[in-house]
């Protein structure tokens, strides 16, 4: 199982493309600042909520450093679904000024 990762630069590409970004951080970080259509679904509630995404879907996966969402998308991959991470989270994200 290969993992895949995308860098900032490329959001707007997989948005486009109608990729769904998982925020896993919790809720307070989410609101405080996130990508734009991204959906928050806590680490700590992922696993249990796998079943209510589709497998058709392609899920950009994404934490404040990146550790945690590399986790989350080795168990979503193990399951059959189609994701990405964000490579250094929103840390390396929103450091670049975006």
């Amino acid at each position: 199982m290969q993992l895949q990762f995308i860098k900032p630069q490329e959001i707007d590409a997989y948005l486009a493309k109608g990729a769904q970004f998982i925020d896993l951080r919790d809720g307070e970080a989410y609101n405080r600042q996130h990508i734009r259509g991204a959906v928050s679904i806590p680490y700590e509630q992922f696993e249990q909520s796998l079943a209510r995404l589709s497998r058709n879907r392609v899920y950009v996966l994404y934490c404040e450093h990146g550790t945690t969402s590399l986790k989350a998308l080795k168990l979503m991959v193990s399951k059959g679904y189609q994701g990405y991470t964000l490579g250094g989270g929103v840390t390396r994200l929103f450091g670049e000024g975006r």
